[in-house]
């Protein structure tokens, strides 16, 4: 009976919690091919059709680049365990992850190591390209934004 209710009108698109808080800055803020790890992870989420909802504490910016994309949920007063149970059947990503080539599994960045070896896996050859879609800009003489 609530299936035929719900036949006419298109499924809602799914819903990605992103945890932004003090303890996922560090690996948040690095650089990857020029966007920081945070910042890639939202267009890669959006791009994807995904709803995104961001639980910060504020100690990691919102890119103004997709901040019109994203909901935000201050923390103020909720711990983050108390904002994910309400909304038990999202995805729950660390601000400092990102996903390869768009893949399912996203891979935590931490630290510069990390940094390198992601930067690294993004840049294999993938579908005849060169770069897989991400150039290495670590070296590059430019600043970077």
């Amino acid at each position: 009976m609530e299936a035929a209710a719900n036949e006419g009108r298109p499924s809602a698109p799914p819903l990605t919690l992103v945890i932004a808080t003090e303890a996922e800055r560090p690996g948040a803020m690095l650089q990857v091919a020029g966007l920081s790890v945070f910042e890639r992870l939202l267009k890669q989420e959006v791009r994807a059709g995904h709803q995104v909802l961001v639980l910060t504490d504020g100690s990691v910016p919102i890119p103004w680049s997709v901040a019109s994309q994203v909901a935000t949920v201050p923390l103020a007063g909720t711990s983050v365990d108390e904002q994910t149970a309400a909304h038990e059947r999202a995805e729950i990503l660390r601000a400092n992850t990102v996903r390869p080539g768009g893949s399912f599994a996203p891979l935590p960045v931490t630290d510069e190591d990390s940094r390198q070896l992601r930067r690294r896996r993004f840049s294999t050859p993938c579908c005849g390209t060169t770069s897989g879609g991400w150039r290495d800009t670590s070296t590059s003489p430019f600043p970077s934004r």
